[in-house]
């Protein structure tokens, strides 16, 4: 573990956005070709000089001059926390390199509502709020907020202000958040720094009510109000399938109005929430974003719930190590290891809350636009997430631009067609980058397969916009039907192609056969004879 972590704490990341002032390094033959004055000689023929800005004709200098901007390097920050070398998911999503940026900060806040959060465990206590309004312990609401003696919070679910965890859940997301970095004491968050604002409507089974959620709610609204307290985010691990709730939706939505994002889980039933009403994750409000998870291979785990509109962006959520409830033990044997989307949640949670460290400025819709955009691409997502991105915490503070595309799937399956029908079929392609991407072409091959309608060749796609391509299938025959449908775009990475399958194993009766492609194609001689006949009788 220390060679590993030594290499990172003396790795040298070189990183493009951050210069000394207006200082340029200048290689140059002749001391006349050197522009701007002159700070330092660094070598033979290499000078550190100041200037007000590039100049904009680099080409009028002399041949063989070389003039860049005097970039930082900095050492690549690594925690010493000992138990990090379980953590696959700090890897994957590139948190090590994002560090070197942003550790966090303890003027941003996160709400975490849930099965409450143990304040005392020693990784995490430093980074839990306590109100600074509240005398503890003396059975007066000190603070007039209507809650005696909430000092780390409220217990929605056992109605007094003691939101300690009795269940584990919240603790270990509470964790992934925001466990204390740099301490020397098992593991780190995703920010080693920031305050985490427990709030307990789910009890100790792990359930709760819509209406404990939003005396929650009420809660973290009248702290960002009344207290003035920084709150960015609201984490929601949790959720069922039930109908729309309209106050629910409004009261998230009344979270925008302050600034907050709200990020919840997508449901662990392997379920395809764009075809029932799995909420919140499916209300989709513009301060929302709910999340699906990915094994260590970046594919969706076989328990996360999917879905091509619904599900925004995934992030890891198989086995997590995390910090147990109750448990103040040092070992890295005290952790526990979870998996699900609720764990998924947090860590995008805690992206917001590093983000917002970095560029305090940045309104909930910028904060949600990059997340989405500067993940990883993972086109095997298609049609499980909106996006096909996977979090990547480093592209998403550094603001990485890269073109990125996702489909509604990479297989067409018609199934089983009778002869003489025609089935048509649509394939979405959607750009989820923070750049314009072209469709160039397509190409279709396979017998009994027809290109119907093509609404992407040659269009050029903004963020978030969608082409559509419909395709038809109409057997000739009985047997099985394979082909493929090739999209060329004109930046060539992002070529991909989609399976096409189909097969007939019935006839439409006909002892001539039939007519394949439109349907509408057999009854033209009818129609042809109805017509001469009616000219016939006119006359």
């Amino acid at each position: 573990m220390s060679s590993y972590l030594g290499l990172f704490l003396y790795l040298l990341l070189f990183t493009a956005t951050n210069t000394f002032g207006e200082e340029y390094i200048v290689r140059a033959k002749d001391l006349a070709d050197v522009p701007g004055t002159i700070l330092k000689k660094i070598d033979r023929n290499t000078y550190l000089v100041e200037l007000e800005s590039l100049p904009v004709g680099l080409k009028s200098l002399s041949t063989g001059t070389l003039i860049e901007k005097n970039y930082k390097l900095w050492a690549l920050n690594a925690p010493n926390d000992p138990c990090l070398q379980a953590r696959w998911d700090l890897n994957f999503i590139r948190a090590y390199q994002a560090w070197d940026i942003s550790t966090g900060s303890r003027t941003i806040y996160v709400a975490v509502l849930d099965t409450g959060v143990d304040y005392s465990n020693p990784d995490l206590k430093d980074n839990v709020w306590k109100n600074p309004d509240e005398v503890c312990g003396n059975n007066i609401d000190d603070d007039g907020n209507g809650y005696v003696d909430d000092c780390y919070g409220i217990d929605v679910a056992n109605g007094d202000s003691d939101p300690m965890d009795d269940n584990g859940h919240g603790t270990a997301i509470a964790s992934v958040i925001g466990a204390v970095g740099n301490n020397e004491t098992l593991i780190a968050g995703v920010n080693w720094s920031v305050i985490i604002i427990p709030c307990k409507f789910l009890d100790s089974s792990g359930g709760g009510t819509i209406a404990g959620e939003i005396e929650c709610l009420n809660y973290i609204l009248n702290l960002k109000r009344n207290k003035g307290l920084n709150i960015v985010a609201v984490n929601a691990s949790y959720g069922n399938v039930y109908p729309d709730s309209e106050i629910q939706r409004e009261k998230i939505r009344e979270l925008a109005n302050e600034g907050i994002m709200y990020v919840t889980a997508a449901g662990n039933e392997g379920a395809n929430n764009d075809l029932i009403s799995m909420n919140p994750c499916n209300y989709d409000l513009d301060n929302m974003l709910c999340v699906g998870s990915v094994n260590s291979t970046g594919d969706r785990s076989g328990f996360s719930n999917y879905g091509f509109n619904k599900v925004k962006l995934s992030a890891p959520g198989e086995n997590i190590l995390t910090l147990e409830n109750n448990n103040s033990g040092s070992s890295c044997s005290d952790l526990t290891s979870l998996s699900g989307t609720s764990f998924s949640t947090p860590f995008v949670t805690g992206a917001v809350a590093l983000f917002k460290s970095t560029y305090p400025l940045s309104s909930y819709t910028e904060v949600k636009k990059h997340l989405l955009t500067t993940g990883r691409n993972n086109l095997s997502l298609s049609g499980q997430t909106y996006t096909c991105n996977i979090l990547d915490l480093y592209s998403l503070m550094n603001g990485a631009v890269s073109p990125k595309v996702c489909a509604s799937t990479l297989s067409l399956d018609w199934g089983d067609v009778q002869e003489c029908t025609t089935v048509e079929k649509e394939l979405i392609i959607r750009n989820t980058g923070n750049q314009r991407v072209q469709v160039a072409n397509l190409y279709l091959e396979g017998g009994g397969f027809l290109l119907t309608k093509d609404g992407c060749s040659g269009r050029l796609l903004d963020t978030f916009e969608e082409c559509s391509v419909f395709l038809a299938f109409s057997p000739g025959g009985s047997g099985d039907y394979t082909g493929s449908m090739y999209i060329h775009f004109s930046d060539s990475g992002l070529d991909f192609s989609v399976s096409l399958h189909a097969a007939s194993s019935s006839s439409c009766g006909k002892s001539g056969g039939c007519t394949t492609g439109n349907p509408w194609v057999a009854f033209i001689p009818v129609l042809v004879f109805l017509r001469l006949l009616t000219r016939l009788r006119r006359r």
